[in-house]
């Protein structure tokens, strides 16, 4: 559903992070976790 990548140690690539999509890549973590 969600096409969320991290390296084994938990680390994921903040650098697309900005106001418009920070709540809906917020949930998708959270949904996935």
């Amino acid at each position: 559903e969600f096409g969320i990548y991290a390296v084994s140690t938990g680390r994921i690539c903040v650098a697309a992070l900005n106001k418009s999509n920070l709540e809906t890549i917020t949930k998708a973590i959270i949904q996935v976790l």
